[in-house]
């Protein structure tokens, strides 16, 4: 009996022992994730101080630390990125036109958006060079109208799950901005149909994110697209040839008055009462009626934060 009472208290102190040594053992794992990501920021903090910060650099210490960092610490180092890089958008220009790159790169875009790889590989060397030192600082060329450098917001959609939900549709809002230009030299880009879902989108946004980071950026593009969606452009007109609308321009208003509660779809429901009271004419009142339904819009998005 008093054998297994000994066995019995061996066994428990074995256990306990093993317990206590792998609490210790995570608790000293533990501090060393967090020392290691205090290191990987003021690391990060040293590098983006610099006037020409190393883009690159930046983005490979998110990636070497990403398991450690908490959704805070990488939407803040993300978007520190995002600024750096707005910041930096002059560099690039500048280095484009110190090699004399400018005037090739906009006969190979011709009429296309975005780049192709095969006109990579039928270019010069320096362009090639150009090309993939932009890649590798999360930049992109694209010609909406004039040759632009801008953000590849494509880039950062990888780290979804590691950002907050707020940075993340932002991102994925800038990325389909980036992705799919509502213009195209003076054109709609996209069907007039498919801009409520992308003027939705970003109504979500604004009214889930009102006190956030990334707010008014998102308000002026919405904007922006908004007007676009009402008036039209100068090379997409929204009516024929006598100035009536378009049966598809009035069937997109139509199906976006049917919702009652979205912002959107109050500005759809009175731009298409206007349009019916002139005689479905785009005449000057229905042009001046944009000004004040795009401002009305607005107003109400931004008395929601209040």
């Amino acid at each position: 009996m008093s054998m297994i009472i000994l066995f019995s208290l061996v066994g428990c102190r074995t256990k306990n022992s093993r317990e206590s040594s792998e609490k210790l053992e995570k608790e000293v794992l533990d501090m060393m994730d967090e020392e290691r990501v205090e290191a990987a920021i003021v690391e990060f903090k040293e590098l983006a101080s610099r006037k020409e910060s190393d883009i690159p650099s930046l983005i490979g210490i998110i990636d070497e630390n990403l398991e450690e960092l908490d959704k805070e610490n990488v939407d803040t180092l993300i978007l520190e990125i995002e600024d750096i890089m707005i910041q930096n958008l002059e560099v690039e220009y500048k280095i484009m036109d110190e090699k004399n790159l400018r005037e090739d790169l906009d006969v190979l875009l011709g009429d296309k958006i975005f780049l192709v790889e095969e006109d990579i590989q039928k270019s010069h060397e320096d362009i090639g060079e150009f090309i993939s030192r932009l890649d590798k600082s999360y930049y992109k060329l694209m010609k909406v109208e004039d040759l632009e450098i801008v953000v590849d917001y494509d880039k950062f959609l990888k780290y979804g799950e590691y950002m907050s939900e707020e940075i993340d549709d932002y991102f994925s809002i800038q990325a389909l901005k980036i992705n799919q230009p509502i213009l195209h030299n003076g054109n709609l880009n996209i069907s007039h149909s498919d801009i409520p879902k992308r003027l939705l989108k970003m109504e979500s946004y604004l009214r889930k994110y009102e006190h956030e980071k990334r707010y008014e950026r998102v308000l002026r593009h919405y904007k922006d697209e908004l007007v676009i969606y009402l008036q039209g452009t100068r090379n997409t007109p929204l009516t024929d040839e006598e100035g009536r609308f378009k049966k598809e321009v009035l069937d997109s208003y139509k199906n976006i008055a049917k919702n009652k509660e979205d912002i959107t779809s109050y500005i759809g429901r009175a731009y298409m009462e206007k349009i019916s009271e002139n005689g479905q004419i785009m005449n000057e009142e229905v042009k001046r009626s944009v000004v004040s339904l795009v401002s009305e819009g607005i107003y109400y998005l931004e008395d929601n934060r209040k």
